[in-house]
């Protein structure tokens, strides 16, 4: 059970001795019960995947993107797929073909520990070692991201180094000065929508704790960022539709 006790993960058994009783109702129909059957599972037929156990929502865990390999119809060729989860279903998407097994175990490796196959994550994934390795500082690690998803020769790029640079972000490569990390939220009133994405990108690196933990100092080949790259292209998403 989870400390919140109107949303739960797990059934208790002892409610279900028997078969439970499935009932289909509109999360409208269903918010109008107002004794709802403690024993029922109540299937939300307008939100595909949400139920609860009477009063309590039933959470599943969504699944995370993984790649698999397999082969192909053609002897001594291996293919490489996404397996994207969709609600209750999953997806198989061909990446890539490989003839030689070596490669298409590297990449199976790569693509899994970065999280994506896309060039912008993979690339993304390298710019957090050199961070983890004290090649480039914070400062460079932000701007190089937001230049990865297409804002390099941006205009407004331009503004957002020019404001980082009056808080003399090179001095401390892990991190910023306090005056800055009190501001930055404030960034993101800003009509240059990548002072968000700057801002929101300091804070999944605040998340992970700047990469100090155990699990990010190992060797590079054995590192896994999926999370956190997870946790970047999120950022990249929810900002994708102001127009540029």
């Amino acid at each position: 059970m989870l400390d919140n006790k109107m949303v739960i993960d797990q059934i208790d058994l002892y409610k279900l001795v028997g078969t439970p009783e499935y009932i289909s109702v509109t999360q409208e129909e269903y918010d109008l019960i107002q004794k709802k059957d403690p024993t029922a599972i109540y299937i939300i037929s307008d939100t595909p995947g949400r139920m609860y156990i009477g009063d309590n929502l039933l959470e599943k865990e969504k699944p995370k993107n993984t790649y698999l390999l397999g082969p192909s119809n053609q002897f001594g060729e291996y293919i490489l797929y996404l397996n994207h989860p969709d609600d209750w279903v999953d997806h198989l998407l061909e990446i890539s073909r490989y003839s030689n097994p070596q490669q298409a175990i590297d990449a199976l490796n790569k693509f899994n520990r970065v999280g994506s196959h896309v060039d912008s994550a993979l690339q993304t994934f390298n710019l957090i070692v050199c961070y983890i390795q004290s090649e480039i500082t914070l400062h460079e690690l932000l701007i190089g991201i937001i230049s990865l998803f297409g804002y390099r020769d941006d205009i407004r790029l331009q503004q957002v180094i020019e404001r980082a640079t009056t808080y003399d972000v090179t001095r401390n490569s892990r991190d910023f000065s306090p005056l800055m990390r009190e501001e930055i939220p404030s960034w993101k009133n800003d009509e240059n929508y990548l002072f968000t994405y700057y801002s929101d990108l300091y804070d999944v690196i605040v998340k992970h704790n700047h990469f100090k933990g155990r699990e990010f100092h190992v060797d590079p080949e054995e590192l896994n960022l999926s999370n956190v790259i997870n946790d970047i292209i999120k950022v990249i998403i929810e900002l994708i539709i102001p127009p540029r």
